[in-house]
């Protein structure tokens, strides 16, 4: 059975994916068409729309091209999908899968370094989205710190329930903002 990437592309095996499959076209199409959560959090919130909320969140001072690398955080998902964090830590060869794509994408992109690099401050931005997501979606308690409370109420302004095509447009405008 083949694998397809977007309408025009396919592959027969994940062990075929490399740097020539990835494109930010494909990337942000299919981002923007896939719901975060599962589709649980009630009205349409794509993963184009969370992974552009995470570029801003990052210090562009640290280095030039960290908020490309927070936007392209998710690009991996545009191929293999927005499997939940609990059910992907289950599913075997899921580990080899990502690093499969997730290199691909780095090199795309010429990313390795800054992700290497920078990791942390990616995962940080994006586990902040995703405790303000959660509060949002699901009412599950913030953290106390009036940094966050402040943080907070502009990251819950900038959520727009974007349509798909509203986002794929946006995500392409970030990602040439962002060289």
């Amino acid at each position: 059975m083949k694998i397809y990437l977007d309408q025009k592309r396919s592959i027969d095996s994940y062990d075929q994916f490399g740097h020539q499959h990835v494109s930010i076209d494909t990337i942000a199409g299919n981002l923007s068409r896939i719901c975060r959560f599962n589709g649980a959090c009630g009205r349409f919130y794509s993963v184009a729309e969370h992974s552009i909320l995470v570029s801003f969140l990052v210090d562009a001072n640290k280095a030039q091209r960290l908020p490309r690398a927070a936007l392209l955080h998710d690009a991996g998902e545009a191929y293999y999908g927005d499997i939940i964090r609990p059910i992907q830590d289950r599913l075997e060869g899921m580990r080899e899968l990502r690093q499969i794509v997730d290199q691909a994408v780095e090199s795309q992109f010429g990313l390795r370094d800054t992700i290497r690099n920078y990791q942390s401050e990616i995962d940080t931005a994006d586990n902040l989205m995703l405790m303000v997501e959660c509060n949002v979606f699901f009412n599950t308690p913030l953290p106390n710190a009036k940094v966050f409370k402040t943080a907070y109420d502009e990251l819950v302004s900038r959520i727009k329930y974007l349509t798909p095509e509203e986002a794929e447009k946006e995500y392409k405008l970030r990602f040439n903002d962002v060289q």
